[in-house]
């Protein structure tokens, strides 16, 4: 079969919406591809296809380049998504196939336009095992959603209703904090001042890479998603604003965390009791509980571009760096 691989045509985009339906049963638009690959603060974006003699779609990747900072220094990161081959060509699981043929043109394409970047992706475990034996993924982290359930307590005198107290509390993240009662979390605007601050307060401080979360990232990636609505809050401590928060209501009722910037000795479990709701239990990539546990995880890797980039302090994502929450 004659397969070659190219740049994704405006005119290819419908085909790309209808592959994408093929191989995940879910449904990308037009407009949120345009949202996902062209808006936004970002240092650029790759959209690669394979076609047959005809031209018809075999498959597809694409990473999203966003500026990212490690140590305080500037960091080209890329987060590789919409990987997918039609079935009818998925035959070849090694180079010469569809799927290593674009694998090893994204390499070649973000090699030569971001030199040094840092590449990752969230895979399941069968294709991470794929990629894995190929030498195309390195394993930086198992993400399996935790729950802490719903405290079932009111609001306090003068805070909104969905920010619950901080006395909610558990016994081992009270010890963490040096007065429990003077933490809230409050719902903040997108175009607060704080989002600004905060990241040059807390983003230079990253001890591994990570995406810059200027405001301008987050009115791109939340404020105007074009599909799911986000909640920020404000975690505050003796009424100044220490970092924050972002969730989103899942369709099951709970209430997930997504995004956070935040001193270090703030912990998932600190932050889901303080949000949770008398409706909601809260969700979070950090929360270990026995059920977790037992999920198979989606595994968050490192694409390999020109080099592993195992020689930095691994990175610790979030929901919000994929594509999905």
């Amino acid at each position: 079969m004659t397969v070659t691989i190219g740049p994704l045509q405006p005119p290819e985009v419908p085909a790309l919406c209808e592959l994408f339906q093929r191989v995940f049963s879910v449904t990308l638009t037009p407009e949120v591809r345009h949202w996902k690959y062209e808006q936004g603060p970002r240092l650029g974006s790759v959209s690669l296809v394979a076609r047959n003699a005809t031209g018809a779609l075999l498959g597809h990747v694409g990473a999203l380049v966003f500026p990212g900072v490690c140590q305080g220094r500037p960091l080209p990161m890329a987060q590789v998504c919409d990987v997918m081959v039609a079935p009818s060509a998925r035959g070849g699981v090694d180079a010469g196939g569809v799927y290593g043929r674009l694998m090893a043109a994204l390499q070649a394409e973000l090699a030569q336009a971001y030199p040094g970047v840092l590449a990752y992706g969230f895979a399941g475990i069968r294709p991470y095992k794929l990629g894995a034996r190929m030498g195309l993924y390195r394993a930086v982290q198992p993400c399996r959603m935790g729950f802490h359930p719903a405290q079932g307590l009111p609001a306090q005198p003068g805070e909104p209703h969905k920010a619950a107290a901080a006395t909610a509390l558990p016994r081992q993240a009270r010890r963490q904090w040096p007065a429990p009662w003077a933490m809230t979390a409050r719902p903040l605007a997108w175009d607060a001042p704080a989002l600004g601050r905060l990241w040059q307060l807390l983003g230079p401080r990253s001890a591994g890479p990570l995406v810059q979360r200027t405001p301008a990232y987050l009115q791109w990636r939340y404020a105007g998603h074009p599909q799911h609505r986000y909640q920020a809050w404000a975690l505050r401590r003796w009424g100044l604003t220490q970092g924050w928060v972002v969730t989103r209501s899942l369709p099951d009722g709970s209430l997930c965390i997504v995004d956070s910037l935040l001193p270090n000795a703030v912990t998932a479990r600190n932050l889901a009791a303080l949000l949770a709701r008398t409706e909601a239990s809260i969700g979070s990539w950090d929360i270990e509980t026995e059920a977790s546990a037992r999920f198979e995880p989606i595994m968050c890797c490192e694409v390999r571009v020109d080099r592993w980039h195992s020689d930095h302090v691994n990175p610790r994502f979030q929901p919000g760096d994929t594509d999905v929450f």
